[in-house]
């Protein structure tokens, strides 16, 4: 068997023994830009897994890798159901450095949506993974890992019909996800970016929700919000046609439920503050159930606080009463002088006109 490839030669072949010889590569299960996913075996945990081999521009770049390391140690921290398990990264000493996943037996839903009529899903088929995708999304967002570049080639099916969510955390550093613009590294894949990521704005989770309707919009009418050669200002300047529009143009006819129309060009919003607020906001905008907040209710206060706030409200109560009470006998008082003048006042015209005869 051959062993691993440096930096300075990055090609890999099939038998190839990588990480000091635990894991024997089997086939590429993947290639874009300059990085590459394969299968292999971990001969030390006895199962297949996933290695994505980092493109050079990470591999050779001290501070590219540190990154690379801390969203590995923070996506690493967190597991969900329908979020591609990251195991490792695989550093060897003037080797191709790698990332060791959770192998899913499926495909994506780019390429899936090939094999659906007219290249396009029906929102049925799509409502059990929009469930799913939204329940990642706010379980990764609720522990402050966004993932800067979802698409449907990010979104595994396995043969149980079940999403997995790939590349959580890491897609920010990955060089095929990466555009470039005169001031900033600009993270993410054009046609489903925000204009906020594309200017180099902080990442936030309103990004993840412009590229969640980016997402469904290219799924339901097969073509991405923008995807002419003017993409790039279209993102930034101008409002994605309607899908019944886009699909009008192509001659597919799919149904789509108005709410979930309203729902993709909410998220397709210019302004973020427009857009739905997070994933969970999303399912409830579909009607959709998802899990309930990993993040359990604060518990109850110990008894001397609780002690301490029930004399505050009695405090606050018999302040209360009192203003009331004051209240209450200003106007009497008021009432009563109101009551004189007018007698006194009666009083007077009384005595006037006895004069006057």
């Amino acid at each position: 068997m051959q062993s691993e490839g440096t930096n300075s030669s990055p090609n890999l072949t099939r038998g190839q023994l990588v990480g000091a010889g635990r894991y024997e590569l089997k086939r590429m299960l993947d290639k874009g830009g300059m990085s590459s996913i394969w299968l292999a075996y971990d001969s030390q945990q006895q199962e297949h897994v996933a290695l994505k081999f980092l493109p050079p521009e990470i591999s050779n770049s001290t501070e590219a890798l540190q990154i690379m390391q801390q969203e590995t140690a923070k996506s690493r921290n967190f597991s969900h159901p329908n979020i591609i398990r990251i195991h490792d990264l695989v550093e060897p000493k003037n080797k191709l450095p790698f990332i060791v996943m959770e192998f899913v037996e499926g495909d994506n839903l780019y390429n899936l949506s090939g094999h659906q009529a007219n290249g396009v899903f029906s929102w049925d088929q799509l409502k059990p993974w929009v469930i799913q995708l939204c329940d990642a999304l706010e379980h990764a967002h609720e522990a402050g890992v966004i993932h800067h570049d979802i698409k449907p080639s990010n979104m595994m099916i396995n043969r149980a019909d079940q999403l997995k969510l790939a590349d959580f955390g890491i897609s920010m550093t990955v060089g095929e996800s990466k555009l470039n613009n005169p001031n900033h590294v600009i993270t993410g894949t054009l046609g489903y970016m925000s204009p906020q990521q594309l200017s180099g704005h902080p990442a936030h989770v309103t990004d993840d929700i412009h590229a969640f309707g980016a997402t469904l919009y290219e799924l339901l009418s097969g073509r991405r919000p923008f995807q002419s050669e003017n993409a790039y200002k279209e993102t930034l300047n101008d409002k994605p046609k309607p899908l019944i529009e886009v699909l009008n143009e192509q001659g597919i006819t799919n149904k789509i439920p108005p709410e979930v129309g309203a729902l993709i060009m909410a998220c397709l919003a210019k302004d973020p503050s427009m857009r739905p607020a997070s994933a969970r906001s999303v399912a409830e905008w579909l009607n959709l159930k998802i899990s309930k907040s990993r993040f359990p209710p604060p518990p109850p206060p110990p008894p001397a606080i609780l002690k301490t706030r029930r004399k505050q409200a009695i405090r606050v109560a018999a302040q209360q009463k009192d203003t009331q009470k004051k209240s209450s006998l200003s106007l009497r008082s008021k009432l009563i002088i109101l009551v004189l003048t007018l007698l006194g006042f009666v009083c007077l015209l009384l005595i006037w006109k006895n004069l006057i005869q």
